[in-house]
């Protein structure tokens, strides 16, 4: 018995979702938790924003899902680029398996962007395979395209389930794929570097998450 389910992730917290407490295994990143800025970087409420969903099966849950997204903004007087103005785009998504269903595969997916992006993490073309749990530190540069003298960084760590991970580019989409087996928490961070005209708006990303599931006992 399969399952397949996607989220369609907020632009901009229109309407914030209060902070949920972790469900599933400890020492998981939970989607909410604010990454660790270094550097000339700040965001407010209007540009993040989270969504939650709960996955159903015949009525039953299947899984818990939740992605949290937004802008962080180069400060202007730190670059002396008088054209475009810099910043990042930060995603963290979690799928939380649930009454014996187990977690197959993942895609976490940032669409859009197009030459705005200067850069993503983490790096398009890492694959990593392991047969056991490892933690996975997602970091992302933002220097302003090398017009500023102090270089920003943002990054988050998150426990990266026994499988295959891939981060990867195709056309205007940067993808994140897990494929594996595993009942517990599952958690993903993705960045991108922007640039955009200087006193105007930045892109419009969009980030979404698919999943496939299966009941089984062992999972």
């Amino acid at each position: 018995m399969t399952t397949r389910t996607t989220l369609i992730a907020v632009l901009t917290a229109i309407v914030m979702i209060a902070p949920a407490a972790a469900i599933g295994a400890p020492k998981q990143l939970a989607a909410t938790k604010k990454p660790q800025l270094k550097g000339p970087l700040s965001t407010n409420g209007g540009l993040q924003g989270c969504k939650k969903k709960t996955e159903r099966h015949q009525g039953e849950p299947v899984a818990h899902f939740q992605i949290c997204n937004g802008y962080y903004v180069f400060d202007p007087d730190d670059e002396t680029d008088a054209a475009n103005d810099y910043g990042a785009y930060w995603v963290q998504a979690t799928v939380d398996a649930v009454n014996g269903w187990c977690t197959r595969s993942v895609v976490t997916e940032l669409e859009g962007g197009g030459n705005s992006i200067a850069a993503r993490a983490p790096k398009p073309g890492t694959t990593i395979k392991k047969k056991k749990g490892q933690k996975f530190t997602t970091k992302l540069r933002v220097d302003a395209q090398g017009n500023t003298d102090s270089e920003a960084t943002i990054k988050n760590t998150f426990k990266l389930r026994p499988g295959t991970f891939k981060a990867r580019k195709k056309g205007s989409k940067f993808l994140l794929n897990w494929a594996g087996r595993s009942k517990k928490k599952l958690a993903y961070v993705m960045g991108a570097e922007l640039m955009w005209a200087a006193g105007g708006s930045p892109p419009t990303l969009v980030p979404q998450v698919f999943a496939r599931f299966e009941k089984r006992n062992n999972c």
